[in-house]
Order: C-alpha cells, then sequence, then structure tokens
C-alpha cells in the first residue's frame, strides 16, 4: 500500500506523478554522487595530514576550500529538488465537501430519467429503479456545458458514478438530444443533481494501464486516481464521455472495455450493443448543504432481495427535509409470498406506501411483503370540542390501503353525531353538553388498528347579535363574539402577566373596561366598540407582523360612538430590563424585551380603522399609531444585528382620531429608515363622519403615504 513508503512513496507510486518523479529521481541520484564525491575528497585531505601534517588553506588561489563550497551548494539544490513531489503531492490535497466515506454505494432510482437505448440486463432486478452508484467523492477536475465549451479548467465537484452502463445500443447524438451528456436536472431523496456524462478527455497518452486521457484533469482519470476500484463493469463495454475526439470532429470520446484506463473514440452516430452510456451524478449547492447536508437512509429489503441479494442497501436523502418513499418494483418478493402487498415500515414505527412523504428523522425503512398485525394505523389522536345547537364535522385518519371501514368498537359518539364507515367523517348537531368518551376501529381486508378518543360538546351561548357599522357605513351584525372584561393589575411592574393575548375572532366592548396588560393580537383580531363605552388600555395593544387589527363603532356622531384610549404614559422611572421605557406604539408595533439591555423591535402589521372615538400615544421613539422609529429589529444594545425593520399599514375609514406623537415620533406612520414603499396610510370617509387631531405630524422622511379617497374636514 502507498501508506508504506510515506508521503514520498506515495508519491512515486502514483500514476500521474509524471515529471515530478523524474526530478526527484535525478536528484537523488545527483544527491548520492555528490554525497560520494564529499567523502572521497574527506578521505583524501586526512591521507595528506597523516603524511605531512595539516594544510594551511588559503583565500587566494585555494582550490579545495572552493570545491567544498560548489559541493555542498550543489548538494544541498539536489536535496530540496528531490522533495518537490512531497510539495506537490500535498499542494494537490483538498477537502471532502461531504462526510460521507468516498468507495460507499448508494441506490437511484433513474427509472423516469428518460435514459434511451436498452436496459443494461445485469443492473440489479433489471430494472432502473435501483442502480447502484459508487460514492467518488470531491474531485477536481472539469467537465463541460456543451459541444462548444472548450473549458477544460477543473473545480471541485462531488460525484456518484453509476457501476454499471445503465443502458446500451445508444448513440452519442441520441444521449446528447435526451439531455443526458452535459447534464439534466435530476432529484432524489430532495437532493439536487445532475445527471449526465463524465469527462473523459478528448485524446490519449501512453498505453494499457499508463493510459490516460487529456486533460489529464478530465472526470475519469481524476476519478481512478483516487481509487481505481471506483469504476466497476467495465469489461467488454464502451461508456460514452463528453468529449469530442481531437482526432476527428465526427467522433466521440470513449472509456473502457480492455481496462478502466483504456480511451478510445467512436462515431457519434454509432449504436452498438458493445456502445454504453454510464451516468454520473454531480451534487449541486454543496456550500448550501454543508458537509452533514447528505444522509443515508438503510432500506432492509425484510426477506426480499435485490438482484439475487437480501442484504440491505443504502438510498440518499437531504438531511433535516422530508423525503418520498422508494419504489417496490425490481425488488423480488420473499418465496412463497405471492400476494401484491407492499408497504415501508419506518424507525418511526409508521408505515409508508411507495411515494409517500417520509418524516426527516426515519433512518431506516423495511420492506413488508405481507401484514402486520396492525397494518391499518388511525393517525387521529384527538378531535375539536363541539357546541350544541352547532354544526360539527371531523374526519378520523388512518394510513393503509383503502378502502377503510370505520366503526366505533365501544363508547358512544355525543348525541347528536354519527360516522360514516365509509368516509370516516364524524358529523352532525350536538344535542347536549357532556363529554363523551369512544374507541374507534379503522378495518381492511389487510388488518385492523383501533384509537381512544373523545369529544367535549360545551352549551352555546345564545348571544344577541351586536351591530356594527363596517368600511362603508353599511350596518352589519355579529353572532360570535367574546365580551371584554376588566383586568386590573395594581402592581404592574412586578406582575408575570404583562401582555393580554388576543387571538383571532371578535371582540366587544360594553360599559367602561379596563386592561392593564398590553393588548397583543393574533391574526385578524376584531373589536366592537358600542355606543357609549369606553376601553383603557393604558400599555396599547401591540399590532405586529402577520397581524390585522380592526375597529368597528356602531354609530358616527362624536358624542355617542364607542371610545377607544390607547394612551401610554409619558414619564416612567421603572427598569427597562422590566419594561421597555420606550418604543411602544399606542396602538401598532412594539418591543420586546429580551434581557437587561437587549430590545427586539417587532416588524408593523395591519390597522384597520372603521369607527370609534380613538385616542393613541405612543413612547418617546414610537409612534401614537404605527410603529417605533428604530430602522432594524434588534437595537445598538443588542449583540447580534437586525435585519431591516418592516413597516406596515394603517387603513382609516372613519371615526375620530387624536394621535398624539412624543418626541420625534409620529402622530400616525412609522419612523426612521425601515424598508421603503412598506408603510402606507389610507385615509377614506366622508368629511362629516371623521375628525383627524394629528398634534404632532409624521417626519417629511418617514416612509408615509397617504391617499385622500375623500377631503378631510376642516377640523
Amino acid at each position: 500500500q502507498p501508506e508504506a513508503w510515506g508521503v514520498f512513496g506515495a508519491m512515486l507510486l502514483r500514476e500521474d506523478a509524471g515529471g515530478y518523479v523524474l526530478v526527484a529521481v535525478v536528484s537523488f541520484a545527483a544527491a548520492a554522487a555528490i554525497t560520494a564525491l564529499c567523502f572521497r575528497l574527506r578521505s583524501r585531505e586526512n591521507q595528506k595530514k597523516r603524511r605531512g601534517g595539516q594544510a594551511r588553506p588559503t583565500r587566494t588561489g585555494g582550490e579545495k576550500p572552493m570545491k567544498k563550497r560548489i559541493l555542498s551548494i550543489l548538494l544541498l539544490c539536489c536535496m530540496v529538488l528531490t522533495l518537490l513531489p512531497t510539495a506537490a503531492f500535498a499542494a494537490d490535497k483538498f477537502n471532502e465537501q461531504f462526510i460521507l466515506d468516498p468507495g460507499s454505494k448508494y441506490y437511484f432510482d433513474l427509472s423516469a430519467a428518460g435514459i434511451p437505448g436498452t436496459v443494461n440486463n445485469a443492473l440489479p432486478g433489471k430494472t432502473m429503479h435501483y442502480v447502484p452508484f459508487t460514492y467518488v467523492g470531491t474531485v477536481d477536475a472539469y467537465s463541460l456545458k456543451n459541444e462548444d465549451d472548450s473549458n477544460t479548467q477543473p473545480y471541485e465537484h462531488s460525484l456518484f458514478v453509476a457501476d454499471y452502463a445503465v443502458t446500451h445500443t445508444a448513440n452519442w447524438n441520441t444521449l446528447n438530444d435526451a439531455s443526458l451528456i452535459f447534464g439534466k436536472n435530476y432529484t432524489a431523496g430532495s437532493v439536487s443533481y445532475t445527471l449526465r456524462a463524465p469527462s473523459v478527455g478528448s485524446k490519449s497518452i501512453g498505453s494499457g494501464e499508463s493510459q490516460r486521457g487529456t486533460p489529464e484533469s478530465n472526470e475519469w482519470d481524476r476519478l481512478l486516481d483516487k481509487n481505481d476500484g471506483y469504476i466497476k463493469n467495465w469489461s467488454g463495454i464502451y461508456s460514452w464521455g463528453q468529449d469530442t475526439s481531437n482526432i476527428e470532429s465526427g467522433r466521440r470520446a470513449v472509456r473502457g472495455y480492455n481496462s478502466t484506463r483504456n480511451w478510445y473514440d467512436n462515431n457519434a452516430t454509432s449504436s452498438d450493443p458493445i456502445l454504453g452510456f454510464r451516468p454520473v451524478l454531480e451534487v449541486l449547492n454543496s456550500g448550501t448543504l454543508g458537509s452533514d447536508g447528505l444522509k443515508a437512509v438503510a432500506l432492509d429489503l425484510g426477506g426480499g432481495k435485490l438482484g439475487g441479494s437480501s442484504e440491505d442497501i443504502r438510498i440518499i436523502v437531504k438531511s433535516g427535509e422530508r423525503f418520498a418513499a422508494p419504489a417496490s418494483d425490481g425488488l423480488t418478493r420473499p418465496e412463497g409470498e405471492t400476494g401484491n402487498y407492499f408497504m415501508w415500515l419506518g424507525s418511526d414505527g409508521k408505515l409508508y406506501a411507495p411515494g409517500d412523504s417520509v418524516p426527516a428523522d426515519v433512518t431506516t425503512l423495511t420492506a413488508r411483503f405481507v401484514p402486520d398485525t396492525y397494518t391499518v394505523v388511525v393517525t387521529t389522536d384527538s378531535l375539536p370540542d363541539g357546541k350544541t345547537g352547532k354544526a360539527y364535522s371531523h374526519t378520523l385518519t388512518a394510513i393503509s390501503t383503502a378502502p377503510i371501514t370505520w366503526s366505533i368498537r365501544s363508547g358512544a359518539l355525543p348525541a347528536g353525531l354519527n360516522l360514516n364507515e365509509k368516509t370516516g367523517e364524524i358529523r352532525g348537531t350536538p344535542t347536549a353538553e357532556g363529554t363523551a368518551e369512544f374507541t374507534v376501529k379503522a378495518e381492511n381486508s389487510e388488518g385492523s388498528d383501533t384509537r381512544a378518543l373523545s369529544i367535549t360538546v360545551n352549551n352555546a351561548v345564545e348571544q344577541t347579535p351586536v351591530r356594527y357599522l363596517d368600511a362603508d357605513g353599511k350596518e352589519r351584525f355579529c353572532t360570535e363574539y367574546t365580551v371584554l372584561e376588566s383586568v386590573i393589575i395594581e402592581d404592574f411592574f412586578n406582575s408575570d402577566n404583562k401582555w393580554y393575548d388576543m387571538p383571532a375572532g371578535w371582540y366587544v366592548v360594553e360599559g367602561d373596561v379596563t386592561i392593564t396588560p398590553r393588548l397583543d393580537t393574533y391574526g385578524a383580531v376584531n373589536l366592537i366598540l358600542t355606543d357609549g363605552c369606553h376601553l383603557t388600555v393604558p400599555w396599547g395593544i401591540n399590532v405586529k407582523e402577520g397581524d390585522t387589527f380592526t375597529i368597528y363603532a356602531q354609530s358616527t356622531a362624536e358624542a355617542s360612538m364607542g371610545k377607544l384610549t390607547a394612551c401610554l404614559p409619558e414619564m416612567s422611572d421603572h427598569e427597562k430590563s422590566v419594561w421597555p421605557v420606550a418604543g411602544l406604539s399606542g396602538i401598532g408595533a412594539g418591543v420586546r424585551v429580551w434581557a437587561a439591555n437587549d430590545n427586539f423591535y417587532e416588524n408593523e402589521g395591519t390597522i384597520i380603522i372603521n369607527g370609534g372615538n380613538i385616542h393613541a400615544r405612543g413612547q418617546e421613539g414610537s409612534s401614537a399609531i404605527g410603529g417605533s422609529l428604530q430602522d432594524r429589529n434588534v437595537s445598538s444594545d443588542g449583540d447580534t444585528p437586525g435585519n431591516l425593520r418592516q413597516g406596515g399599514s394603517i387603513t382609516i375609514n372613519g371615526g375620530v382620531i387624536h394621535a398624539v406623537g412624543k418626541g420625534s415620533a409620529a402622530g400616525i406612520g412609522s419612523m426612521g429608515d425601515i424598508s421603503s414603499s412598506c408603510r402606507t396610510t389610507t385615509w377614506r370617509s366622508k368629511p362629516s363622519s371623521r375628525k383627524m387631531h394629528l398634534l404632532h405630524p409624521p417626519s417629511s422622511s418617514s416612509p408615509l403615504t397617504a391617499t385622500v379617497v375623500h377631503p378631510l374636514s376642516a377640523a
């Protein structure tokens, strides 16, 4: 083995060392000769000393000291030249792009790749559903983009090479027409590749085992330089390459047949059983994938066989992503199993049909040719609650082969609900409150499974429809809503409840309501201010990216319409590690405290005001309605650089609005250099239905646009 010789020995044994080895051998021989000459001169001097005493060397006319110096210089040069192959060998090394072991075998499905020619009968299973490839690892070689490409500059890339010529009797031109010579996109296991022929050199030098294609940086020779066993089953069949022969323009280079290193050329139109297509797969986006971006998944054949072997095989998938379960075509069923059942049993304990999406954490798939005891797997874990008098519908799910018959094995569904035995849908209208516990059974011709479930039915509270005015001033009614109630926290700064979550839905304010925590919207939140009500939120309402907060009123007269006050304290002496001292808007995006000095400024959401008497004021550095003046998501105190903060949208269709900006902040809108064209404010209402009070107008530098659909009133 080369390793036994050390680095220098390995270089001598490298078949492509070429001139480096020749220089080293000559230099080594010269160094040995000079060393012998030095010993001879030294021996003569000693003899003279013994005969007549030591001679006194002179600097003028003395030849012996000069000879010694010249010989020393020559010896040093020879020693340096002797090390040339070692330096060249070290410079030729590079890092592997992936942590897979070069030389390992993996299987790829090429059945849908549209490869012309006759399928090689030597392939496992005699199909192209499981084609074995050897992982070559990273090579520094060239590849060509098209017939006219003359760029043979090598580059580092990682390859899999097929263990067989997958088809034969297909000429070069036909393969090129199918985009298989210079490459077509191919995806397997969520990994992107280029499927193509390898570069092999446009001519050759040497003969026999020392023959090489030139340029020698072609892929065929480079991967054989790494290990001459990486190309398999080459005897008796040529493999088409990318290169046009330098001998004749109508001929294309081929490799193999007599030896792995053999180079020959053939007419591009030749179709012969000894001319085959041996593809390589070049891994794309290696930098994005990362060194651990490729993961091997083991396929346990479960007693079946592939090409006469029952040993486990492996496929390649993208780390951290779901992948499609492999095909069953090409696998031989265990002896005596004549049915057509097939599933993969994942290492997660679940069954997957070929083509099913398999979770990223699955590491092994085991072939199942006969049903297990629990072939059917019920996947529904829980069921949503219902309400009396309200329609209910939910469909049970299971993994198995259709058709599946559903039934209630024990217990009973809530009164008013029924199970469709064919579809698994539970539907109906519950008639009584309570929790019903029951066990469902899913069954088909291959097996069955059961699952204990329950449904809780709550009494539907009859709510009086609440009237409101929509964006166009038309009367509408809301029939399902939550009535807000006061939440007052006396010692706010020492409280753990500084946020009041408002999930998506409709909320109604009746009478005087005070909520001390900052309201935090999630999704589409709709607020109806009934006439004469007053909602006070001393720490404002948070509307972040992804949220839409819409305010409705019941009338247009300022004296009668409901009121919302979201005016934050002008001064506060609390610690900013406890609660922000700046950056909270009255209504809009705010700031989240991470730690003592780290703040995250949110992207803004969507605010729609259709009515109501709105009073808003933000903290220092934040708008009354809108967002913060911060340019980026993370403050200057933070250790992590923040992205450019994104603005949102404000639409005003009606109401009376008092928006007070504090310091350099805007009354309505955003401050700072947030992402351009992302903050839009639209004014839309009749003069008689809205008054606007901008006690601090938006900054002229703020990315705020105002579209006046109807002229503003003088007020």
